[in-house]
């Protein structure tokens, strides 16, 4: 994700997605983007978590002055000219920081997930990302023996980033199955 970042001109925001994953924000939120905002000081801290954002925002440029000794030469992802949108730049370095946790909604209404690793997630009851057909998750979790992990943090993901810069990270995937019920094949295909 920091090389990416690096290479698409978005190092600084990399880094700030990078040292939130390793430091707990003051931000209490399942939108990863409000840690985001914490962090860049757009939200408030109190005096209890100024200095946590302090800590992250010393690691934020420890992992920038790490890159920017590698001298890496800038590439576009796609060769068309990036988004200036910082929402957009978050789902797509957290696409590629995971790409198993890209996650698309089951149904219209619900709070349930697919992951793009096959494992299903769920946002709480009255989480406002509910709304969004495609989901990064930055943080999740699960008990032992539970199918349905929780997610704790994510991003919106915008389903036309698909056709440009994270194209590289989509595959089609055809399914044949024996349809015991008709006799016959069934073939589908996502």
């Amino acid at each position: 994700m920091l090389i990416i970042g690096a290479q698409q001109g978005q190092l600084a925001l990399a880094a700030d997605i990078a040292a939130l994953l390793s430091e707990r924000s003051g931000i209490d939120s399942s939108d990863f983007s409000r840690h985001l905002a914490w962090l860049q000081g757009d939200i408030a801290a109190s005096s209890h978590t100024a200095q946590l954002r302090k800590r992250c925002r010393q690691l934020a440029g420890q992992f920038s002055r790490l890159v920017r000794k590698q001298n890496l030469s800038q590439e576009n992802l796609t060769g068309l000219p990036p988004t200036d949108h910082q929402e957009d730049w978050l789902a797509i370095l957290l696409s590629y920081a995971y790409p198993d946790r890209i996650a698309a909604r089951r149904n219209p209404q619900g709070h349930d997930y697919l992951l793009s690793n096959g494992r299903a997630a769920r946002l709480k009851q009255h989480d406002p990302l509910h709304k969004s057909e495609f989901l990064v998750i930055a943080e999740q979790g699960g008990r032992q023996g539970q199918s349905v992990d929780q997610i704790y943090s994510a991003v919106t993901l915008n389903k036309s980033l698909f056709d440009g810069p994270l194209k590289a990270l989509t595959a089609r995937r055809d399914k044949v199955e024996w349809d015991t019920s008709g006799s016959a094949y069934a073939v589908s295909g996502r």
